[in-house]
This record gives C-alpha cells, structure tokens and sequence, in this order.
C-alpha cells in the first residue's frame, strides 16, 4: 500500500480504441487520450487503501462511443512502515535517536528537551539557534515521500521550519509556519540554487501558539504534486510540482535552510517527527493523528489542561497539567466541600453572570482531535419552572463571538427532562450564520440521567473523521454516522465545519447566538480537564469506574 505499480490496461479485443479512462478507489477518473488506435496501456499506480481496492476502466472509440466500465478488484498487504522515527523521548543528552535505522540526529545551538510533549518528551527549541540534524539525507525526495511531525508554536514573529531536509543551497522540502501567510505550508524549491522559485502547499486553517498541531507533507510522484495535511485534513488541493531533486543534506528538525544559509528556527516544542518513502493511506494518516499504538490500536491522547478544583480559598485555580493554564474564578464562584455527595473539594457556581471561572484560551488545537471531561451536579431547583428552557454550559471553548465547542444541559420549555450534550458551532459569527451541532442529536437518543446527581461527561471531537462523540457516566450516547462502508468511523454526529478558537476557556458559561456570555451553570463541577488527542471508549469508562464519588 502506497507505493506504486504497473497496472496493464487492455481494449479486451477492440481495434479502435483511442481513450482509455479509470478510477482507483474513489479517486478522481484519470483520461488518457492517444492519436492513433492503442490496444493496451500501462499505468502506474500507488494503491491507497489496506486491502480490497478496486481499478475501474473504460475504453473509448474515435466517435466517443463508450464500453462498458470494468472493474478489477485486488487486496493490498499494509504499507512498509517508515523509513525513520525520532520519538524525541530521550530527555537527556545530546543526540536523539532514529528508532528505525539508527540515524541519530544531534542537538545544538542551545537545543533541549521538554516534558510537554505530544507523547513522552519533545525538542525544545528557542526559535533563534536550536535545532537537531542527521549526519546525512533521509528521504530520497526525487521519489514519493511522506514527512510529519507534531509542532507547537511559542510564537509568530517570524518564519518557523518544524522539519525539512537539507540541500546545499535550499531544503529540498520544508513543513513551516509563515508569516507572510499566516498559515502552516509545505514547500519545495524547484532547484537547489540560492534564490529559488518556491512551490507552495499553503494551509487553509490559522495556526495559534500554545497548543499542539500535527502537520504532514506529501510528494507524490506519479501525479507530480505536494500537499500539506494539518491535523490529518488535506489543505485545499494538491499543488503541482514537476522538478524533484535530490538533497544530498541532513534532515533538519527546527529550521530550515535557505540562499545558502540555515534560517528560520522553530520557537516551541517539536515531537515525534516520521518519514516514510511512500504515500500515507487516510486510516494511516487518521491514526497519525491519534497517536494510534500499533502494539494494542488504542489512541495515545496527551493532557493539555486540568483543573482538579482541590482549592478551599482564592481565586485561582491551578492547571496541573503543566501547561500552566490558571483558571480565574469570578464572584459567583466559590469554593465548597461536598460533604453529601462525595467529591469532596469543588466549585461551586450560583447562577449568575459571575458564576465562572476562566483561563486564557486556546487550549488545544480546536481543528485537531480533542477531548474534554468534566463532573457536574446541577441544582434541580433551578430547573423547575418548565415553562422556560433551559441551558447550563459546564466547559466550553470560545472564540470571538461563539462558542467553538463545549459540554452542557439543555431542558426544553414544557419539559420536567433535560439531556446532556457536546456541542460545536459551525462559525464564529452572531445570530443565523452559525449553526450548533451537538451530540446527541436529540433527546430521543440521549441517556437520561438525574441532573441533580454528580455525572461525568465527556465530549471527544475526532477530527480525521469529522466525528463528534458525547459520554455520560462513560457510556456513548446515541450517535449515527457512516454506517454503511467497511470502515468503523465510529458511529459519530458528523460535524465538518472545525474552526480555532482563541478566546477565553470557560467553566460555568458560555457564548450565545449573540454572542454574549450567558446559560450560566447553577451547581457543582470538579476534575475539568482537557487532552490533545482522542480519549478511548475503554479509557473514559474506566475513568468513570476510578472516579465514581463514594457517598460519605
């Protein structure tokens, strides 16, 4: 799988064939066209998925009359793994090593190393001279090739290489973030010369510092084109690029090189960087994205916030995570000791418009996988008047005028029931320009559990398959989704309008379709916390089962 070969296609007997058209799998019909009659053609193709694939063919005479279609299907073993890996989990030292062919890159220029990392430990590097590089080239980059990596951006002010690989002159290939753009992109140069002309795979979402993204590049030699992929998505469509060279340098983690010089360092953390000489199938690139362990298929998320709201005074709440997201806790919030219930130290929120607590925001990549988890208690007298709805955000993520996401309770007007929900808004724009989608879909598919009783909810957000996923008590709730392919997306509300959210992380409120804050929480809430990465159906029940309150 992803890696090419010859496919023989036959006018099965016709004399006059002089268009031939095919599809691989549910890639676009490709056409090729000939001046005189051919009765074969031979093609090369890089299957992209792990087993059954499929090549359908037709044949075309001088007058356009068309054959019937045939298809041809074939079962492809897994791809060969990659080429290289560097986990960056060494901690120490100075050299970090290749787990598949022992290329060690070396650390300098004041290059170290961080607990906060996508997984294990990662580079830190200051974005003016710390880098890590290999001895000699990775990749043959006249050839097929994929590269990826998990970056984490400290800061914007100038162009920041996460990984490329060196020529003499110019990276024969770099995954960066630009200025100029403002976006993530994937370049190559079209010679290695000092002032070159530049081919560009330019991201289409905004990068934001301080949380993790997974940023991949693929060459793909057959088509003669680049693409850059962020957190698993494809950026817009694939860029043409007809002039592959080889570059004969190391490859470069945390800058790049350009006229001649290496330039651009990273400002942050990078983690986990892979190459492979071959084309990445989706399930490939989604498990990329999870952090999928090929030893037990579980996703592999990492923390990125928790707020264990333990305190007994202040107004601060401490993020553990090590992250160093400080939660502010407003008037309306104080602290308090469930005595009853069993959790003991924990929030307390009253109702109002200064029943919160806030951190400064983003906390993860909103366009990535994520998952958020938080216990709650509401106060049932709050609800009781039925003639009104009503709404409780318990966490939510916003931007500058919505919401991108969050958990809540929402009791419809004439009704005694509420459910609990997890939530996304396509936009971040007022009134009608966005909609909510939320998971459940509705109350007919939700588990209908006692609001006034302690309950964790957990919302995960699986952003390879535009799947999003609420559990209460560590049950999935009533879902749907693609249902009808051999693949398991995993049943999930599909939403596919993600957007990056830069505003305040909230406990106890929310933005509106307005876009003021309101649906302020009246209750209890402990153990907030928030992951890169999807969070397993095994994990969050077994969550569930370690934290279950023990009544005093």
């Amino acid at each position: 799988m992803g890696s090419p070969a010859t496919f023989t296609l036959k006018a099965n007997g016709a004399s006059d064939v002089l268009k031939y058209t095919y599809q691989l799998n549910d890639n676009p019909v490709r056409t090729k066209t000939f001046t005189a009659a051919t009765t074969s053609y031979a093609v090369s193709l890089a299957p992209d998925a792990r087993g059954v694939n499929t090549l359908t063919v037709q044949t075309w005479d001088a007058a356009s009359n068309g054959s019937l279609s045939y298809t041809y299907t074939f079962k492809v073993a897994p791809g060969a793994g990659p080429v290289a890996h560097w986990s960056l989990d060494e901690g120490t030292g100075t050299t970090a090593t290749d787990s598949v062919s022992g290329r060690t890159a070396t650390l300098a220029g004041s290059a170290g190393w961080s607990s906060l990392a996508r997984l294990g430990k990662s580079l830190q590097a200051n974005g003016t001279s710390s880098y890590a590089a290999t001895g000699s080239s990775v990749l043959d980059t006249t050839k097929s090739f994929t590269i990826s990596a998990w970056a984490r951006l400290t800061g914007t002010s100038h162009n920041s290489v996460a990984v490329a690989q060196a020529g003499v002159n110019g990276s024969t290939f770099a995954i960066y973030y630009s200025t100029s753009y403002n976006a993530w992109i994937f370049n190559r140069y079209t010679t290695d010369v000092a002032a070159p002309t530049i081919v560009r795979s330019i991201g289409t979402t905004t990068p934001e510092v301080g949380v993790w993204t997974h940023v991949m590049g693929v060459y793909d030699a057959q088509e003669q084109t680049i693409q850059l992929f962020v957190n698993g998505v494809p950026q817009g469509d694939s860029v043409a690029y007809t002039t592959p060279w080889q570059g004969t340098g190391g490859l470069q983690i945390a800058r790049g090189q350009y006229g001649s010089a290496f330039s651009d360092y990273f400002p942050g953390q990078v983690d986990e960087v892979t190459a492979w000489n071959r084309i990445l199938s989706e399930d490939e690139i989604a498990d990329l994205q999870a952090m999928t362990d090929a030893g037990t298929g579980q996703a592999q998320p990492a923390l990125a916030a928790d707020w264990k709201l333990e305190e007994t005074s202040g107004t601060s709440a401490a993020d553990s995570s090590g992250y160093g997201h400080t939660a502010t806790v407003a008037g309306g919030g104080t602290w308090s000791t469930d005595t009853d219930g069993g959790k003991g130290n924990v929030l307390s929120l009253n109702g109002t418009s200064a029943a919160n607590a806030t951190a400064t925001g983003p906390i993860v990549d909103s366009q990535g996988d994520f998952t958020v988890a938080a216990w709650a208690k509401l106060d049932t007298a709050s609800l009781s008047d039925t003639t009104v709805a009503h709404h409780m955000r318990i966490a939510t993520q916003s931007g500058g005028v919505r919401d991108s996401w969050g958990l809540w309770y929402y009791q419809a007007a004439g009704s005694a029931q509420g459910m609990w929900v997890f939530g996304r808004t396509t936009a971040d724009v007022a009134g009608s320009g966005a909609t909510v989608v939320t998971a459940p879909a509705s109350i007919a598919s939700a588990q209908l559990v006692d609001p006034g009783a302690w309950t964790l909810l957990t919302g995960v957000y699986d952003g390879a398959h535009h799947q999003l996923f609420l559990y209460v008590n560590g049950v999935r709730q009533g879902a749907q989704g693609d249902t009808d392919t051999d693949t398991d997306t995993g049943d999930g509300i599909v939403f596919t309008s993600p957007w990056q959210a830069t505003g305040t992380f909230n406990i106890g409120r929310g933005r509106i379709s307005n876009g003021t804050y309101s649906d302020f929480a009246d209750g209890l809430v402990d153990d907030v916390r928030v992951w890169t990465g999807v969070v397993s159906d095994t994990d969050i029940n077994q969550m569930y089962v370690n934290e279950l309150p023990i009544l005093l």
